[in-house]
């Protein structure tokens, strides 16, 4: 007979749940608040929270999930961006060596194994950020070689080339419903909206021909924003110093650009210079224009402090940033003002613009690399209780990423491995 178990101590079989929840004699409100609790995490159309904190306590990494990555000659190579697909156990991994890796995490690293894992070149420089399409058939790298791809993932194909940027890419996103419609921010100071049924440039390009999805269609953006976080009105920093080679100019990118869940023509961005969230307007016939910001400033010297990723949760209602205050910022997209909640903790500590962080599918859990090694995990309704702290990297740990089911996650390092965080 079926059962289901609650915890270490208790069982009950389906019948019996049946039974408590349909027969008015042996109803138990208790029981039944409970079972809606584990199972359905709602109850008369509110939710119902949950402490995820003991459940986040379970996920641990063995050394059957630990991908190293190398140079041809043998040297040690960094995993910048990883991304799971939506609805299979596959884990996409861009390298410093311009390499996609297509990893089966219900798999493992063994000999035995290494035939379902899948290694490609998709570019001419490091891949900085990667990401799957709704429908799992497209992924998408984004590269230092100024250039975003589309590929075919069962062959493994270049499918487009989007060319427009200036200077390295900082990341790039798909619009959460519109198939078509593609973000992209860039270390240049610029976002740019890709449409795929528009403004094909050629059928192919020889700026672009670097021997990699040369016969692939080339396409241009339908509207780029430059100078989107503008730092003509922040006070000039002190660290600008003149040099034997000029004037050291600060990192001015936009960090990251995101579509707003359910509407087409608003985005948010985020600067590494002006420590601003911007929210635009970007309908169609008019320039963008920003319609909300917020900027963070360390408390003590109220400077602008960089903001390195943003995270929209399902909903769209609620926008996560990660700060180089060393903090997670959490805002109501309708007001930026002020963050309702934060998530902070004495051992965080950003030091550069590669450190990401994800939110899971069901919005409950953040996920964030380091710069001191280490992986953080946090309750999102729970941040007063700390985060879970994941050890075992050796290196700064940038990318990360939830699978589709939350059953188990990933994280990349500078270490020059991957490691699969499963829940035991």
């Amino acid at each position: 007979m079926t059962k289901r178990k609650y915890n270490d101590n208790e069982t009950e079989t389906v019948e019996e749940y049946r039974n408590q929840t349909t027969n008015p004699q042996t109803w138990s409100v208790h029981k039944a608040l409970r079972m809606r609790a584990i199972h359905g995490r709602r109850y008369r159309g509110q939710s119902i929270n949950i402490p995820g904190r003991k459940l986040l306590e379970r996920f641990q990494c063995h050394d059957q999930s630990i991908y190293r990555f190398y140079y041809p000659n043998g040297q040690d190579c960094v995993p910048f961006a990883c991304a799971y697909s939506h609805s299979l156990p596959l884990l996409a991994v861009g390298d410093e060596e311009r390499r996609v890796s297509l990893i089966r995490t219900d798999k493992d690293n063994t000999l035995a194994s290494a035939s379902f894992h899948k290694t490609f070149y998709t570019h001419a420089d490091a891949i900085l950020d990667i990401k799957w399409n709704n429908a799992d058939d497209l992924l998408m790298t984004a590269s230092a070689d100024w250039l975003i791809r589309l590929w075919d993932v069962e062959h493994q194909s270049c499918v487009a080339t989007l060319k427009g940027h200036e200077l390295s890419l900082r990341s790039a996103n798909f619009h959460p419903s519109n198939p078509h419609l593609i973000i992209s921010s860039s270390k240049d100071g610029s976002f740019c909206i890709w449409d795929t049924r528009y403004r094909l440039l050629r059928q192919n390009d020889p700026d672009v021909n670097d021997g990699i999805g040369h016969e692939a269609p080339v396409y241009g953006p339908i509207k780029t924003t430059q100078l989107a976080h503008d730092v003509s009105k922040v006070k000039k920093s002190k660290s600008i110093k003149s040099t034997p080679f000029g004037r050291v100019v600060p990192d001015r990118s936009v960090t990251c650009a995101l579509f707003v869940p359910f509407q087409e023509n608003k985005i948010v961005t985020s600067g590494s210079y002006d420590g601003k969230i911007k929210i635009w307007d970007c309908r169609a016939g008019r320039d963008a224009q920003p319609i909300d910001e917020w900027g963070t400033c360390d408390d003590s010297f109220a400077r602008p402090r960089g903001i390195t990723d943003l995270k929209i949760d399902s909903t769209g209602t609620r926008l996560f940033s990660l700060s180089m205050d060393h903090r997670i910022h959490m805002h109501h997209l309708n007001n930026l003002s002020q963050p309702i909640r934060r998530f902070d903790n004495s051992k965080q500590k950003l030091n550069t613009f590669y450190v990401k962080m994800d939110l899971s599918a069901d919005d409950r859990y953040l996920l964030c690399g380091s710069s001191n090694s280490f992986v953080y995990t946090w309750d999102v309704e729970r941040p007063q209780s700390g985060p879970v702290i994941f050890e075992g990297h050796e290196g700064e740990t940038t990318s990360v990423s939830w699978s589709g089911n939350t059953s188990e996650f990933a994280s990349c390092s500078d270490d020059g491995s991957v490691r699969i965080w499963k829940y035991r």
